[in-house]
């Protein structure tokens, strides 16, 4: 994905979503994840080689999250019957947001480490949007 760089940046939360989800600003739904790569993808054209060439071709909201999910950007995440919060990495279910799979129920977070990288140079206090003691 050559424009990576410019993909993560975007995906730092919106003005609206700092406003509206305040400490899960960086967690979405399904539905929430596909408008936002959406709207990324009105302004940066994302492209993304094909497994079984080495074709650049347009990517699909599946890939470009696929990917995303892949490379450790976003987890899976749900709270459990005891309200804990369980994650899932790509290592342990490698076909989460595949288009023939879907997300099993899961809501998809910006992974922590990449949350004060996407804060650079905004008074975020990102270090709110994560609690341990919600950890399974």
């Amino acid at each position: 994905m050559p424009k990576l760089r410019e993909v993560l940046i975007k995906m730092a939360p919106t003005q609206k979503e700092f406003q509206n989800k305040r400490k899960e600003r960086y967690v979405y739904t399904t539905a929430e994840l596909h408008n936002k790569i959406k709207n990324i993808q009105q302004n940066i054209q994302i492209g993304i080689y094909q497994a079984n060439s080495e074709k650049m071709c347009a990517a699909d909201f599946h890939q470009v999250a696929h990917f995303l999910y892949k490379i450790g950007f976003i987890t899976g995440r749900k709270r459990n019957e005891t309200e804990i919060i369980e994650r899932v990495y790509y290592d342990e279910d490698k076909y989460l947001l595949l288009a023939n799979v879907g997300d099993r129920g899961y809501s998809w977070e910006i992974h922590p480490a990449y949350r004060g990288a996407l804060a650079n140079g905004t008074n975020d206090n990102w270090e709110l949007t994560f609690d341990v003691d919600d950890e399974a």
